[in-house]
């Protein structure tokens, strides 16, 4: 951070704030092209780091390893030290997003925003990361803002250590402008209180919580699989996706979680 604010007084800098972290320098990370000839430098990494990894000795002995991710850098969440970063006079912040989907985008550059634009307290910090955490991530790290990454820095997660999981539901079946009723032909369960993402291309991404729904004309507080449920939504268009958000259970014996 230091280094950063006497660069700043100089020339304008754009940092990254959030996201995936390379474990090499970025853009000169060669495993990709060896192994399948995808070259990192041209976007098309095969995210060899990601991988787990066992050692092998000369003698063709297999050394175990107690965290088998060795190369995979967890990703970067700045959300605390944004104050810092302002003072430090960081004129752009960065968010890595290659390949994450609409509501990864929509979380972390509304938590993100909300923090440039306010001086926001801890209590709404630590609120703003705990939201961070719903979505893709590999753990946390603050990378090499508060000196250089340690062991601690390394993810031992397998994939996605988000907290929260979207299923696809179904698509807008029919869309009533004037009512702003969305017909949706269910291929999940769902009820009253359920939180549902709703993206399309033209529609970008709408959040809403169920409060009232319809089965042939009729309330009910819950529908089933292959029912044709209408649901009062506004703004959105036909065709469009519907996922329903689920909040993940711990992980189980067998080192995955339940929903």
């Amino acid at each position: 951070m230091e280094q950063i604010k006497e660069i700043s007084e100089i020339i304008e800098i754009e940092c990254f704030a959030h996201g995936a972290m390379c474990v090499a320098v970025s853009g000169r990370c060669f495993m990709s092209q060896m192994t399948s000839e995808k070259s990192a430098n041209r976007g098309e990494c095969h995210q060899n780091c990601r991988r787990s990894y066992t050692i092998t000795d000369s003698s063709g002995n297999e050394l175990q390893i107690e965290n088998s991710r060795v190369m995979s850098a967890k990703d970067l969440c700045t959300l605390h030290l944004i104050e810092d970063m302002k003072k430090a006079g960081i004129f752009s912040y960065k968010i890595e997003g290659s390949g994450r989907d609409p509501r990864y985008v929509d979380v972390v550059t509304r938590a993100y925003r909300k923090a440039l634009d306010n001086e926001l307290t801890k209590d709404e910090l630590a609120k703003g990361v705990v939201e961070l955490e719903q979505v893709f991530n590999r753990q946390f790290s603050t990378g090499f803002y508060l000196g250089k990454p340690t062991e601690d820095d390394i993810s031992t997660a397998e994939n996605n250590e988000a907290t929260e999981i979207k299923l696809f539901i179904g698509k807008v079946f029919n869309y009533y402008q004037k009512i702003s009723v969305a017909e949706i032909k269910l291929n999940e369960n769902i009820k009253i209180g359920d939180q549902l993402v709703v993206i399309g291309k033209k529609t970008g991404l709408k959040r809403i919580f169920i409060e009232s729904m319809q089965v042939h004309n009729k309330d009910v507080k819950a529908a089933s699989k292959g029912d044709s449920v209408g649901i009062k939504i506004s703004d959105i268009r036909k065709n469009d996706e519907v996922y329903i958000v689920k909040v993940k259970e711990k992980k189980n014996k067998t080192g995955q979680y339940n929903c």
